[in-house]
């Protein structure tokens, strides 16, 4: 047996959440034009199609605001069939009735759209160190030395670098003192076209081995191409 504390407590709650429902008048329905027995089949019919859906796991689901106009529905049809039971027609439950059965039978809101896929991972290309050679004693760089420059400082975000070292090296060909030298110079040009790309104020770090660290080891005065060269390398 249902208790009447039980009952008031569940009128009470839907009173709650159907306030802000019936705040907004609601129209009069054309049902009020048919006969008595016509307004209790029609009345009748909403009321089963409310109980009907009630029980679809789509439309109780949270997310569907067809729920809301079912719960309504069943309950003011359910009052206008008290109603109609004892001959007395009550409008403003009848009104009700037509007007939430009319939006419980909607098409639900369409999903909202995925969420855009987040952008792909920068990728590292660079493998170190980037080498440019130079020709026999001279420290101009070779052709294709400021793209590839730009390529390197572009990736240093996706490689995870803050820090370029620019390395100057000569060959054996000279002096030690000429061929330290000649490896700043070399160095420095490098540097100089990593700052035209763009690179910022202290992340470019230089060094000059001379001919002390030769790519491939040779015999004093020996022009080898492998050891005229600048490397960058990153960290």
């Amino acid at each position: 047996m249902v208790s009447r504390s039980t009952v008031l407590f569940a009128a009470g709650a839907f009173a709650c959440c159907a306030s802000s429902v019936l705040a907004q008048p609601v129209p009069r329905s054309p049902i009020l034009g048919m006969s008595k027995s016509e307004m209790r089949a029609e009345v009748t019919q909403r009321y089963d199609t409310a109980v009907r859906l009630s029980t679809q796991p789509d439309v109780v689901n949270a997310a569907d605001p067809r729920y809301n106009w079912v719960l309504e529905t069943k309950a003011q049809c359910g009052i206008a069939i008290g109603f109609l039971k004892s001959g007395t027609v009550d409008e403003d439950s009848i009104n009700k009735c037509d007007a939430f059965a009319a939006r419980m039978t909607l098409a639900p809101p369409p999903p909202p759209p995925p969420a855009p896929p987040p952008p792909p991972a920068p990728v590292c290309t660079i493998t170190l160190p980037v080498v440019f050679y130079f020709a026999w004693d001279d420290d101009n760089p070779p052709a294709d030395a400021g793209p590839v420059a730009a390529a390197t400082l572009q990736g240093m975000a996706a490689c995870g670098w803050s820090t370029l070292t620019v390395s100057g090296h000569a060959d054996k060909s000279g002096s030690d003192s000429y061929n330290m030298g000649l490896s700043q110079r070399r160095a420095q040009r490098v540097a100089d076209l990593l700052a035209a790309s763009g690179a910022q104020p202290g992340s470019i770090q230089q060094q000059a081995y001379g001919e002390s660290m030769p790519a491939k080891p040779t015999a004093d005065g020996v022009r080898e191409p492998l050891n005229r060269r600048v490397e960058v390398t990153a960290q």
